[in-house]
């Protein structure tokens, strides 16, 4: 038995159990040499590969295939890098690896035998299957393109978004998907990004616009992130269509113009306060109304603005909290510190976020208390004039003859004279018709 010195027992042992596969293959492709860590993965003995197997017969169909391909090309080179074989256990399980190789010739320069290093891929293709998987199901356009602007990969959502289909971009310039005026400066942004690389949205302040295969053309949002891959840097690109939300912004803007073009030009007065009883904001009619710049308003606060012993405000505040809506009128104080009635009507609503707010609608109502005031008083007078009136009422003896009226005390009046006294009327005379002619023949004709 031949003696093993240390150094090469080490080496031995380094071939035997390095974490990768050793194999060497003579100039027909048979296993000649290989290592425990490449048996242990094939789930073979020494005895039933070296000199009974090729390397094709641990191989699929498909890698028999490229193998066989390279095989050839390896003799005549001499060296063969990063070959992806999908190798068959003995189980019949398969494993992806990663084969590189160098030849070892003879004087001649025939190939005697190759070098042969192979490495398990099946983490790295376990992770290449996760990241798909993770990529095929983002809601977002997602593509990954090389330092080129080249894309590389795209997920399903790239179809939905720009109507290509996964077989349009590979291979092709990201500028396809970019209107043309906006190429250039697409160009800077992913050279700056390439050199700088780390996540980042891309056009910030700026809005993006996107080209659809059929000419259309999209508002975006992009973001990059850096790729490192066994070939350089990529970055993968997230795009995704905002004109939904583009358009809600814009339907938000209108709504919002109009309602402080109503907010600005109402007549009535008009505050937006928080719970706590800030004032936010303050029309110009709610200024003339309480005699205060806006920012006066805001600092005084909704207690700076009323008499915070008027009695109404509990029942006002009640009534809100029961309703979410209280109508009423209050004791308001001017600037300088004068009060005047106000008639408010105020609502509880919420924003789009769940933040209640309270819009308050405010009328200083001192015109129309003035005249309900003077009208009261008129009333009063009027009442005050109709009881000094007197009033003629009841039975009345009057003589049939004379015509002349008793009075309470027996004694028998002229008409005139009864009337008189009893009631704010005076008498002239006249003579009617009968009597005319009664009396008076012959002034009367017939």
């Amino acid at each position: 038995m031949p003696v093993v010195d240390a150094s090469t027992q080490l080496l031995l042992d380094l071939y035997e159990n390095a974490p990768c596969g050793f194999h060497s293959l003579d100039g027909e492709g048979s296993f000649v040499l290989i290592n425990d860590t490449e048996l242990h993965w094939l789930g073979y003995r020494r005895e039933e590969v070296v000199g009974r197997m090729r390397l094709s017969d641990v191989l699929t169909p498909e890698s028999r295939r490229i193998f066989d391909q390279n095989f050839s090309r390896f003799k005549a080179a001499g060296v063969l890098r990063d070959l992806e074989l999908e190798f068959v256990r003995k189980d019949g399980t398969l494993f992806p690896a990663l084969v590189s190789a160098t030849a070892v010739r003879d004087p001649d320069g025939k190939v005697v035998m190759s070098r042969s290093v192979v490495y398990d891929l099946t983490d790295r293709q376990w992770a290449d299957t996760r990241f798909r998987s993770v990529l095929e199901a983002a809601p977002d356009a997602m593509l990954i393109c090389n330092c080129r602007g080249e894309v590389i990969l795209t997920n399903p959502q790239v179809e939905q978004v720009f109507g290509y289909s996964r077989a349009d971009l590979l291979g092709r310039s990201l500028h396809l998907l970019l209107p043309e005026r906006l190429r250039s400066v697409h160009s800077q942004h992913l050279q700056r990004f390439f050199s700088h690389a780390q996540t980042r949205a891309m056009g910030i302040g700026m809005e993006l616009t996107g080209l659809r295969k059929d000419g259309t053309e999209i508002p975006v949002e992009i973001s990059l992130s850096p790729l490192q891959a066994e070939d350089g840097l990529q970055a993968l690109a997230a795009v995704r269509d905002v004109t939904e939300r583009r358009r809600a912004e814009e339907n938000l803007r209108r709504s919002e113009a109009r309602y402080r073009l109503l907010f600005e030009n109402s007549m009535d007065g008009v505050l937006l306060t928080s719970p706590d009883g800030r004032v936010l904001d303050a029309n110009p009619s709610a200024c003339s109304i309480l005699g205060r710049t806006r920012e006066q308003i805001i600092a005084a606060g909704r207690e700076g603005l009323i008499d915070v012993s008027d009695p109404a405000i509990a029942r006002l505040i009640e009534e809100r909290k029961r309703t979410g809506k209280a109508h009423g009128e209050l004791t308001a104080r001017h600037f300088d510190g004068t009060l005047f009635p106000m008639e408010i009507s105020s609502a509880v609503f919420r924003d789009v976020e769940g933040n209640e707010f309270t819009c308050m609608i405010l009328r200083d109502i001192t015109p129309r208390k003035r005249a309900q005031a003077e009208r009261e008083q008129l009333i009063g007078e009027l009442q005050n004039a109709l009881a000094q009136v007197k009033v003629l009422s009841g039975l009345l003896p009057i003589c049939a003859s004379c015509k002349k009226i008793r009075d309470e005390k027996g004694q028998w009046a002229p008409v005139e004279k009864y009337i008189r006294e009893r009631a704010d009327v005076s008498f002239t005379h006249g003579i009617c018709p009968e009597c005319a002619r009664r009396l008076y023949p012959e002034f009367c004709k017939k």
